[in-house]
């Protein structure tokens, strides 16, 4: 269990690709996952060990998405490089 940044949530999938696209150019070490929970299309970024680490990222895009909120979740080991 860890952290996310959710970056938006919409049934819009192109607008969904778009922001993922976006962050991508933001944060190249940062992944980012869609997820459907229908109706909606969710844009999740990170896999952060503590809330302390996702909140510095989260401070970086506020205002660049939609949202720009911390969700706790399962997530993958963050990389090491």
């Amino acid at each position: 269990i860890g952290f996310r940044i959710q970056l938006a949530f919409d049934s819009d999938k192109p607008l969904i690709d778009s922001l993922r696209l976006k962050f991508i150019g933001l944060c190249p070490k940062q992944d980012a996952y869609i997820t459907f929970e229908a109706p909606y299309f969710n844009l999740m970024a990170g896999d952060f060990r503590t809330e302390i680490e996702a909140e510095v990222v989260r401070k970086e895009l506020f205002g660049l998405f939609p949202l720009t909120v911390i969700q706790r979740t399962r997530i993958k080991l963050p990389r090491i490089d």
